[in-house]
């Protein structure tokens, strides 16, 4: 490999099997923890990952986790599988086979760009790797498809492997959005478009989610964690058995589609579509295999299954959900700010004056679900929230 000043030589990697580890490092100097997050999701996951915390396993709620629903009103998000390509009829499944059809690279792309013509501003497409993120590009620019994409948007980005070619890029996008017809992003799960950044409202009014995105098999960090997680499988701690090597790659692929279908939907008067592409996320049908189930709970109540790509439902929603957004968004609460010299003990995260008084407030009342609770409803979003109680000698607090 190349080392750091970029000779080639030996070097050694050391990876994380175990996160309870460093989680205990803060978890027991704190009064309380809470872990939130509208991407936690499956959650099952999560508290097994922390079950080799002590802090975790001692002072973690014995309800578990509490998942909240969105603050957005249904009619503000449409949220829809598809599982067979109009044109041919086919399934539409974005595996390793799949993706080395011609047929199904050129079939997947005038699927995108039918619904492109459906959905305003900015539209990110989410493939499963820069391999196959680079094989749509070319492709679909050596035949029909880069002209059907630019006929829908103004531009079209494609995500850079390079973190110093990114500014660029956003740069791009988002003028785009702001001045023609919108935009459209090709990136790639667990990239550099996938986390970090917020593309609020007209910058994102769709997701595309494509496949399902297993990590890379034979990756040298995969092999050895999926090992780690097989010789634990037996183990119980704190009531809580430590996944499989199996389960765990499993999940990483439903994670990393909860965190692409995130981008969309960033406050409480927003809206969008988020559309995920693969017949396996379907309950029924030809290639179903449910998986639907591991999307986070709050979009659960708003996914539809299409045969195949309904445009005509996607202009309806975007006829209708800038009035829901409308009726929907009340005045956030406001609320009185708190001097930071009456916070006291674990607030060293909580620096505004709305948070602070927030925290406050939770102060005043037991640790726990009920302060949880508040914490989500106050804020633009709504998720996952995994709470570590008080330590027994302290005083209830909340921190971020």
């Amino acid at each position: 490999r190349l080392g750091a000043a970029g000779a080639r030589g030996p070097s050694v990697s050391v990876w994380l099997m175990s996160p309870g580890v460093i989680f205990d490092t803060f978890a027991q100097q704190a009064h309380a923890v809470v872990l939130a997050s509208g991407t936690l999701a499956p959650l099952a996951g999560i508290c097994s990952e922390l079950s080799s915390s002590e802090a975790f396993r001692t002072r973690a709620q014995a309800a578990g986790p509490l998942e909240a629903s969105h603050v957005v009103a249904p009619a503000q998000v449409l949220v829809a599988t598809v599982s067979r390509f109009a044109a041919s009829g086919r399934a539409l499944v974005g595996n390793y086979e799949q993706w080395r059809s011609p047929a199904f690279v050129q079939e997947l792309g005038a699927t995108i760009a039918m619904l492109l013509q459906a959905i305003p501003g900015g539209v990110m497409c989410f493939l499963p790797s820069y391999a196959s993120l680079e094989a749509c590009a070319t492709a679909w620019r050596d035949g029909s498809v880069w002209g059907q994409l630019l006929q829908a948007k103004g531009a079209v980005v494609v995500e850079p492997r390079f973190a110093s070619e990114m500014p660029r890029a956003k740069e791009v996008f988002v003028d785009s959005v702001r001045r023609s017809r919108g935009a459209f992003c090709l990136a790639v799960y667990r990239g550099k478009m996938s986390e970090g950044l917020s593309f609020d409202d007209d910058l994102c009014r769709g997701v595309i989610c494509v496949g399902v995105p297993y990590p890379q098999v034979k990756d040298a960090v995969v092999v050895a964690k999926k090992r780690w997680n097989d010789a634990q499988r037996g183990r119980l701690s704190g009531g809580v058995r430590l996944l499989s090597g199996d389960q765990w790659y499993e999940l990483q692929a439903h994670r990393a589609v909860n965190q692409a279908l995130g981008r969309c939907i960033r406050h409480r008067s927003d809206y969008g579509a988020l559309i995920v592409l693969d017949a396996r996320w379907a309950a029924r049908g030809d290639r179903a295999r449910n998986l639907r189930r591991y999307l986070a709970r709050w979009l659960q109540p708003m996914v539809e299954e299409w045969p195949q790509a309904d445009a005509a439902r996607l202009r309806r929603l975007f006829d209708e959900a800038p009035k829901a957004a409308e009726r929907a968004a009340p005045r956030a609460p406001r609320l009185a700010p708190v001097p930071r010299r009456d916070v006291t003990g674990g607030f060293g995260l909580l620096r505004s004056p709305g948070a602070a008084a927030l925290s406050a407030q939770a102060r005043r009342e037991a640790p726990g679900e009920g302060a949880a609770k508040r914490f989500c409803s106050q804020g633009s979003l709504c998720g996952a929230v995994l709470p570590i109680t008080s330590q027994p000698e302290a005083t209830g607090a909340l921190g971020e």
